[in-house]
């Protein structure tokens, strides 16, 4: 079984940037993980809704992440400290796979579009149908 999950990754300093759509796993692990539902995870960060710079532009919230339900928002920064801690280690290799597939999405924009802006400038919104 799965979810749907819809997500955006955005690079964000005095203004906000739309960057890409990660790839999206519908395991209820990757769930989990994302916001501590459904699985048998505790989610990176507790869920924190949608940031403010987001709510400002509804063609976001209608086109790219227009799920229905705990929506919240992690930095690459954040995903990099997943990936490093200990934590990651007790992943499923499905779930390693699917947050890994984000942080090379985040890296990538942010050497090669963004000249290194910092990790903590990418910042990915979610939410979920399910």
């Amino acid at each position: 079984m799965g979810c749907d999950i819809h997500a955006g990754l955005f690079q964000v300093d005095s203004w906000a940037d739309f960057v890409a759509i990660p790839p999206v796993d519908r395991y209820y692990d990757f769930f989990s993980v994302l916001a501590g539902v459904r699985g048998e995870y505790e989610p990176i960060v507790e869920p924190r809704g949608l940031p403010e710079w987001f709510k400002r532009e509804p063609w976001w919230s209608e086109h790219i992440v227009d799920g229905d339900h705990t929506a919240s928002w992690l930095t690459l920064q954040e995903l990099l400290d997943f990936r490093d801690g200990k934590r990651w280690r007790g992943l499923d290799e499905n779930v390693r796979g699917a947050v890994a597939s984000w942080i090379e999405l985040g890296e990538f924009y942010r050497k090669y579009d963004f000249c290194n802006s910092p990790p903590d400038r990418f910042v990915f919104v979610f939410n979920f149908d399910s």
